[in-house]
């Protein structure tokens, strides 16, 4: 599903950055894969790379065999459209439209028919849980609630690739959990490809493996185990070898 071969970054100016180098990877179809690593640490900017919004140094990307980058500017903006899907850590929903109709914006801008998108949003909001809110504007809904609405417009065109950005950094502790719930929920059923930069071990948790970055290099990967507590507590381990802040996590137990 996506293939990333020596892949790096280095911004300019007079003392140029290196922010990534060297990276290899690969997530198989139907994966969810957590990216995590300290501040700094090129986890941001390996999901810009991927996402298309910002342009390798050197290496490639390939999504299905595809590499955006070798697309025009017009057709770029297509592939980015059809084939990925974003969740943000702000919502990025617009306070002007409906949570329907902000759901149904990937579909508006393909110019689907009415009856298609209707029936869309409808499969979509059942399975995440928000029909009741569906005519509600956005700032008269919960936090969670606007993260499962921003889930629900980014796979409603069911993209081949899903992209998540520290979705729980501005939800509380229940509403993060619902909504990695939420996330886990469509990676099983719909068998969505899921990739989810995080600095929050317990949303790194809920993913079938977990790639730690630093200094812009990969540093180490640790796979899902049957309990959930074990993975999470590895993830804690991990992130204290990185020098993270996971100095008080340790003891912490999922709820």
């Amino acid at each position: 599903m996506l293939t990333i071969n020596q892949l790096g970054k280095i911004y300019g100016g007079r003392i140029p950055y290196k922010a990534l180098e060297n990276i290899e990877m690969k997530i198989d179809q139907g994966e969810f894969v957590g990216i995590m690593g300290p501040s700094g640490s090129g986890k941001t900017t390996l999901l810009n790379l991927i996402s298309t919004i910002d342009r390798p140094s050197s290496g490639e990307v390939l999504i299905e065999g595809k590499n955006p980058y070798t697309l025009k500017q017009k057709e770029l903006a297509k592939f980015r459209r059809q084939e990925l899907g974003f969740v943000f850590q702000d919502f990025n929903l617009l306070d002007t439209l409906t949570v329907e109709e902000n759901i149904v914006l990937p579909l508006t801008l393909e110019g689907k028919p009415l009856k298609e998108m209707e029936e869309k949003v409808n499969d979509v909001a059942q399975k995440l849980g928000i029909e009741s809110i569906l005519r509600k504007r956005t700032y008269e809904i919960s936090g969670g609630q606007s993260q499962r609405a921003s889930i629900a417009r980014a796979i409603i065109h069911n993209p081949k690739l899903l992209l998540a950005d520290e979705p729980t950094g501005n939800l509380d502790s229940k509403s993060s959990k619902a909504v990695m719930e939420t996330m886990e929920y469509i990676n099983q059923s719909e068998k969505t490809t899921m990739m989810l930069v995080t600095h929050d071990p317990l949303a790194a948790s809920y993913c079938n493996r977990v790639i730690f970055i630093k200094d812009g290099a990969l540093y180490n990967e640790i796979h899902q185990t049957s309990n959930r507590q074990d993975f999470f507590q590895n993830i804690i381990d991990v992130l204290s070898m990185l020098g993270g802040n996971a100095h008080d996590l340790s003891s912490v137990r999922i709820p």
